[in-house]
């Protein structure tokens, strides 16, 4: 598992090494992790499926997921946020800043973060390692400085001290097992190293140079194997792991500084300093081996590798690097000498589809297959995935595609266009007024009220596109949905006029539907009018005649 990282520790400046450092053979395939908003991760773990745990601009804990690239943790929010390990499930351990200005241990797990309160009377937690059912150690910190390590299990995630790692100890790694790796304060002071074993005796881990020396051990696998770091008494701090056979000082490169970092399935990895501490090399360690140089294991012109931070059971190695000297993030896949063909990925056609919101259109697809002279048939894993949300207009897919001994193919690009081709429905049409009476030869204003409705625009615009039915003079557009029209005939005594005025939507994509709505000139009167005008008059011959017989 993980060693923890603390933030506020200060870090050694990577100077790139302009000595040549090239392998006779290729043991390992570089792949270039790429970076997040432009800045390249610094590592703090990987697991069995490749996912990466990072942070960037020293406060931002990210992960990266093959395919699909680096992400935040947005559950996290943007003020101070630390990754210092990941699981296989892609679980990640880390601690934030919480809402009252003070850290708190972190597990992220299925999108939501919980953190994890500190041991009565403490007031800040730490979170440093985590085993893949989700339990989590780390520190407890108490006013006075003072570190309590604790273990909270993976349910109810509280806070349980540690007390085989002493009153002021930090715990920082967990396996399936349930041993525990960390730091503690021995009887005499001195800072030591120890292994919790459920059931028996914790393991003491000091100094090959004696108890008074200064050891930290962040690092364990699944058999029990611990990493770290180990002070002697030549002034030299060098890098050791702890197995079956008792402590191995790995610093086999003569460094003034080293460190292992991280150690799965019998492989550990770290980095050394260069004798003038001008940087850091990567380097491994297997009992087969001894300790080696990485930058010799690639061939892989143009980086130089600095630091290796995790290891799975796989045997892949993630860590820093810097790229024609700009810092850059990598993993290394073992070769398998056997297999030296990268699969080929099936080209794949442009898919087009139709825009179903302002948004774009969930697009799904079938992502290409792949096919390998040893692993055989397979599938390429594309971003955006099948599923996304793409946006209108064109978004480029890209596919890739890595075979079981680390060989990558050569990426593939298909493009998504969504397209906006549909235009506006218009679901109402009224003019105000529709029939003009009397005709008098006067412009009387006509406003339009319309509506419309579209898939992607929410609000088309519509306008008043012509008003046709009689000559120009007598037609005045005087807004985008308002004319002046004159009440008139079409000729002295004759038909009534019937004005056509034609509405245009349009969305924002330019798509446009035409409607049409008629405003008449009355020749007579409304039928109303004529109503009322005929019993008005009926009434007033019949008060004449009404008249007549009295006199």
């Amino acid at each position: 598992m993980k060693r923890y990282t603390l933030a506020a520790v200060a870090a050694l400046v990577l100077i790139p090494w302009h000595g040549s450092v090239r392998a006779d053979a290729s043991f390992y395939t570089l792949q270039d992790l790429g970076s997040f908003m432009g800045v390249a991760p610094t590592i703090s773990g990987v697991n069995a499926s490749g996912q990466v745990a990072g942070n960037v601009n020293g406060g931002q804990a990210v992960h990266y997921t093959p395919g699909l690239g680096w992400e935040n943790i947005p559950a996290l929010g943007t003020i101070f946020s630390w990754a210092n390990g990941i699981n296989a499930a892609g679980d990640i351990v880390g601690y934030h800043i919480n809402s009252a200005g003070l850290f708190r241990a972190y597990r992220y797990q299925g999108g939501v973060v919980r953190d994890i309160e500190p041991l009565p009377g403490d007031t800040m937690t730490l979170g440093f390692g985590i085993d893949d059912t989700g339990n989590v150690v780390g520190v407890s910190m108490a006013a006075g400085g003072v570190n309590h390590p604790f273990r909270a299990d993976a349910v109810t995630l509280t806070a349980q001290f540690l007390p085989s790692l002493g009153e002021t100890g930090v715990a920082c790694a967990i396996n399936a097992s349930g041993q525990v790796a960390g730091t503690w304060n021995t009887p005499a002071g001195a800072q030591h190293g120890v292994r919790i074993n459920p059931g028996s005796s914790p393991v003491d881990i000091a100094s090959l140079d004696g108890p008074n020396f200064t050891v930290n051990a962040c690092s364990l696998d699944a058999d029990g194997r611990v990493g770290g770091q180990f002070d002697r008494a030549s002034g030299q701090t060098h890098a050791f792991r702890l197995g079956d056979t008792g402590l191995v000082d790995l610093d086999a490169f003569g460094s003034p500084l080293s460190n292992i970092e991280s150690i799965a399935a019998g492989v550990s990895v770290g980095w050394y300093t260069l004798p003038d501490f001008s940087s850091t090399r990567a380097f491994a360690y297997t009992d087969a081996e001894g300790s080696f140089d990485l930058n010799t294991r690639v061939d892989a012109p143009g980086w130089v590798l600095q630091t290796a931070r995790g290891v799975n059971g796989n045997g892949q190695i993630v860590g820093e690097a810097t790229f024609n000297g700009a810092p850059a993030a990598f993993v290394l896949t073992p070769r398998h000498t056997s297999d030296l063909t990268p699969p080929a990925i099936a080209s794949h056609g442009d898919e087009t589809v139709e825009a179903t919101g302002a948004t774009g259109a969930v697009v799904s697809y079938d992502a290409p297959a792949t096919t390998d002279a040893v692993d055989g048939a397979g599938t390429a894993t594309c971003s955006p995935a099948s599923g996304s949300t793409f946006a209108l207009g064109t978004t480029i897919v890209t596919c890739n595609a890595i075979d079981a001994a680390g060989n990558a193919a050569t990426p593939t690009t298909f493009r998504v266009v969504v397209t906006d081709t549909t235009a506006p429905e218009i679901v109402s049409l009224t003019a105000s007024p529709s029939f003009i009476w009397p005709a008098n030869n006067k412009l009387v204003p006509v406003s339009i009220a319309v509506s419309a409705n579209d898939a992607v625009t929410a609000s088309p615009v519509c306008t008043l596109a012509s008003v046709t039915g009689a000559p120009a003079s007598d037609i005045v557009i005087t807004g985008p949905l308002s004319a002046r029209v004159r009440a008139t005939k079409d000729n002295w005594g004759g038909s009534a006029r019937s004005y056509v005025f034609q509405v245009a939507c349009s969305d924002t994509a330019g798509n446009a539907s035409q409607a049409a709505v008629s405003v008449t000139v009355g020749k007579d009167a409304p039928s109303f009018l004529y109503h009322y005008n005929h019993r008005r008059h009926a009434w007033l011959l019949g008060l004449m005649r009404g008249h007549g017989r009295s006199r």
